[in-house]
């Protein structure tokens, strides 16, 4: 019995240390692995480690990690890492690293402590994953966004202004070309500074920046305001809007709000016939008050409904120009007001948009 009970435990045992050796092996193929000793001296390294770095295996071992120290972070960055892997702890981090030839690459760094007996760490284990790529991208579009924001949105906004102030007389009476003309380059002017606003609002909302203040907001006003703001936006259509009257309040962010609502009131204007109404209104809805836009348009293909609110989402054949980006933000800035927004529509009869926010005192109300 004794030796069936050994040769189970033995079976037992060479799996685990076969398996083992696959996860070794698997994870040799996938990742930058390097093993140091309690002063850094690189012990071990894959493969990986050596294509990345440039280095040979022999030129790696016996050194520590500053053969690959890029100078690209202060001292505390590394005071830190090591702080928290001497005193036993898994830290987990992207570094630069420099290659033998000079290039610079971005690892994504998890070091693994060992520790012995006495509990201090004797052995650490490094697994990385190269993101390069990924850092180079994020660095591109930050890139990309500053200089939207700094030559291209405050020249188009000089731009813009200065189109409004001819098509109002101030420099002299203008032929109806020339009104033509200017109305056509302020549309333009319009529609990229606002397309340059939206991609600015995106990268604040992905990198969890976007603020939300929370103040009282009269809907009325508010709803007013978008209607009048939306019509200009669209060529001067504010008459097709009609807005029923409102004495709601709620707590949210006024511009952030505003925002949303000219979206939603430009877009029915966008998709109803000229010479179909948009109608705009607000109601409560328990301890929410919901604003509701109404359009007479086409309606919303069942395919495109479920995506409406992705990241530059267009149905198919949409001949209107948009960047697909509205809806998305929209969605967004109502979900961090705390309320939420969604839709109904009919194919030939027109889509209904609304969302809900907080009612001013709804908490006390319930109370």
């Amino acid at each position: 019995m004794s030796g069936v009970f050994r040769k189970k435990t033995a079976d037992a045992s060479g799996a685990e240390s076969s398996a083992l050796a696959d996860v070794v092996s698997a994870l040799g193929n996938s990742a930058i692995v390097a093993v140091t000793d309690a002063k850094g001296r690189i012990s071990y390294v894959n493969d990986m480690f050596c294509a990345i770095s440039k280095y040979s295996r022999e030129e790696l071992l016996g050194q520590d990690h500053r053969i690959i120290k890029s100078g690209r972070h202060p001292r505390e960055f590394f005071r830190d890492m090591w702080r928290t892997i001497s005193g036993g702890n898994v830290w987990h981090g992207d570094i630069c690293n420099k290659a033998k030839d000079g290039s610079l690459y971005w690892v994504d760094t998890t070091i693994t402590p060992f520790l012995d007996k006495a509990g201090k760490s004797h052995k650490y284990i490094a697994i990385r994953h190269d993101i390069t790529a990924r850092h180079n991208l994020a660095m591109f579009k930050e890139e990309t966004l500053a200089l939207a924001n700094h030559e291209l949105r405050n020249p188009l906004t000089t731009v813009y202004a200065a189109v409004v102030a001819l098509l109002s007389g101030e420099a002299g009476p203008l032929s109806d070309d020339a009104v033509e003309f200017l109305t056509i380059a302020k549309k333009s002017c319009r529609r990229m500074i606002e397309l340059v606003e939206k991609f600015l609002t995106l990268d604040a909302l992905e990198a969890g920046k976007l603020e939300f203040r929370r103040e009282r907001v009269d809907l009325g006003e508010l709803l007013q305001e978008a209607v009048e703001a939306a019509g200009l936006a669209c060529g001067g259509e504010p008459n097709r809007v009609t807005l029923a009257p409102t004495s709601l309040v709620v707590v949210a962010d006024r511009n952030r709000l505003m925002e949303v609502v000219v979206n939603v009131i430009s877009n029915a204007l966008k998709f109803s016939p000229p010479d179909a109404p948009v109608e705009v209104s607000a109601e409560r809805f328990g301890d929410q008050a919901r604003v509701r836009v109404r359009d007479r348009g086409p309606g919303i293909p069942k395919e495109f409904r479920r995506r409406i609110f992705q990241r530059f989402a267009r149905a198919h054949g949409v001949t209107e120009r948009g960047s697909g980006l509205g809806l998305n933000i929209s969605k967004a800035i109502i979900e961090g007001l705390g309320g939420s927004i969604g839709f109904e529509t009919t194919p030939g009869e027109g889509s209904t948009f609304f969302f809900e926010l907080p009612r001013e005192g709804a908490d006390s109300q319930r109370n």
